[in-house]
């Protein structure tokens, strides 16, 4: 599949000759305080591609429209916004841009597996759930081989320290239609019990929805995810961008998430940190981090601190980092 090497904004709401170059697979985390334009840039991402005719099939696979996150509305029509992308597999980059509409249409993009995981997808299913009466359900199997629902049974309980023995999934006739069960054992002796996604917490589903997202995605996908710290613990989280790392490397995955997340810079070798920073005159990428856009997200003092260390060898280097890094 076609990856995305770099995309210049030449104007798209703040964002005004910006240029944010990505690795064509890998894990890439978006940082940045808030108001930056994190957001603008995964908006702007989900609306690249078209569905992939075999892979993404059903009802909710439609891929975006550039109006289902720049809606014209009264004191902005969007005209004259201008997107550049630049693709692995062309020398000349393609433009989307927004006079009387948006071009090109959606029949005329690449084709790509593109999934676009927002906050409201991963919203607890007990405030999106409208039956307020009994209802009846028959867990049934995801639409996963049985290989891929074991690595999704292997992969929550590791990330989230619990002893999972099955997610499956269930439908209903009315409010929420579809959701999830897992089963799950605990205790001496071991006693299993089942719950619906409606009495999970926001960080458990969050997690399995993720997983189940990056398993079901075949070999070259785009996967975007919003804020992708809320409601997960740090040891979950870390477990958890380390599980990406390496479903990204094994299954040649473009992951791209926006964070406010200050230690995801301890993964800085792992995956490729952008850092959106605002100068005086306008929103810059910067590759990697510094300082002082760390400080402008955690605004703890320590983080302007500057210590050079200067060491005989790369072996030093590394004990000196993972020092730093446990420090």
């Amino acid at each position: 599949m076609s990856k995305i090497v770099k995309v210049e904004f030449a104007k798209l709401k703040r964002l005004k000759d910006l240029t944010i170059e990505f690795p064509e697979k890998g894990v890439v985390a978006l940082m940045g305080e808030n108001g930056i334009g994190k957001s603008t840039v995964l908006h702007a991402l989900a609306c690249i591609y078209r569905p992939h005719q075999h892979t993404q099939v059903g009802k909710g696979d439609v891929g975006s429209w550039w109006t289902d996150w720049f809606v014209p509305h009264t004191g902005n029509y969007w005209d004259g916004s201008s997107v550049r992308v630049s693709f692995s597999d062309s020398a000349i980059a393609t433009v989307y841009s927004k006079s009387d509409r948006w071009q090109p249409r959606r029949s005329d993009r690449r084709e790509r597996h593109n999934r676009f995981i927002g906050l409201l997808a991963c919203m607890p299913h007990i405030e999106s759930e409208s039956q307020r009466t009994r209802f009846e359900f028959a867990p049934q199997e995801l639409d996963l081989t049985p290989a891929k629902r074991q690595t999704m049974v292997d992969a929550a309980s590791a990330i989230l320290n619990r002893r999972y023995v099955a997610v499956r999934r269930a439908t209903k006739k009315s409010g929420l239609r579809s959701f999830l069960v897992a089963t799950v054992s605990q205790g001496q002796p071991p006693a299993e019990s089942s719950y619906t996604s409606h009495y999970m917490g926001a960080g458990e589903y969050k997690v399995l929805k993720l997983i189940q997202e990056i398993i079901r995605a075949p070999e070259g996908s785009l996967i975007l995810i919003e804020e992708l710290e809320v409601s997960i613990h740090d040891a979950a989280l870390r477990r958890l961008v380390r599980w990406l790392i390496q479903q990204a490397e094994e299954k040649n995955l473009q992951i791209i998430f926006s964070t406010h997340w200050p230690h995801i810079v301890e993964f800085s070798e792992q995956i490729a940190i952008r850092t959106l920073h605002a100068t005086a005159q306008k929103v810059e990428c910067i590759n990697g981090f510094r300082p002082m856009a760390l400080h402008r997200m955690s605004g703890n003092e320590a983080d302007m601190r500057v210590v050079n260390v200067w060491v005989e060898d790369q072996l030093a280097k590394r004990i000196v980092q993972q020092v730093c890094t446990e420090l």
